[in-house]
């Protein structure tokens, strides 16, 4: 009973956490579009690092879509039907559903690795190294046809990124990146460059 007790009052701070840093995150969103500035990123990493510094240290395997929960999951809602996930994963998904709404699907590999599908292409990744990390727009859309969980890139180690010659973003991953960047012409094309 103290192990469950404690269990949800760490899942309660990282909630608040990621929260608080969440709201940080979207002052900063109006102050970056004011600005032009580059803040957005700071504060995704900030959330990002809450997230990390509070999550579960015993890492669940998420059960399989309407499976009763294991000790240290919990029930989360989706608009495909209810997902038990751990604890941890759940409290981070939870950071984004007040921008982006209830998760349309969540889905989970076999090394604990959870994906969470939000509306209009948004996507957050969960692994208990990482924390949770957001993945959106053209650069969620090339992640997600490359394979999504079982992409060779592996999950995005960051939030995206502005490209370093100002001509779009850039994210991070395990064995690559993944740029949404202007070529020559001015338009805008995905390029996936694998380590």
């Amino acid at each position: 009973m103290l192990k469950n007790t404690l269990s949800r009052r760490v899942l309660a701070v990282a909630a608040t956490a990621a929260l608080g840093f969440g709201l940080a995150a979207c002052a900063e969103t109006e102050k970056a579009a004011e600005t032009g500035g580059d803040v957005v990123s700071s504060a995704a990493e900030k959330a990002e690092e809450a997230v990390k510094g509070d999550k579960d240290k015993d890492a669940v395997e998420p059960s399989t879509p309407d499976s009763e929960p294991a000790e240290g999951e919990v029930q989360v809602e989706t608009e495909d039907g209810t997902v038990a996930l751990p604890a941890a994963a759940a409290a981070a998904l939870e950071s984004f559903t007040a921008e982006w709404g209830q998760p349309e699907s969540i889905e989970a590999n076999a090394l604990g690795q959870v994906l969470a599908k939000f509306q209009e292409g948004n996507i957050v990744t969960w692994a208990q190294e990482l924390g949770a990390i957001p993945v959106v727009g053209k650069i969620a859309e090339t992640w997600l046809d490359e394979g999504g969980l079982e992409n060779p890139l592996g999950l995005p180690t960051g939030p995206e990124q502005a490209a370093p010659e100002g001509n779009g973003w850039v994210q991070q991953f395990a064995h690559g990146v993944i740029s949404w960047v202007t070529d020559a012409d001015g338009e805008f094309t995905a390029v996936v460059e694998q380590n």
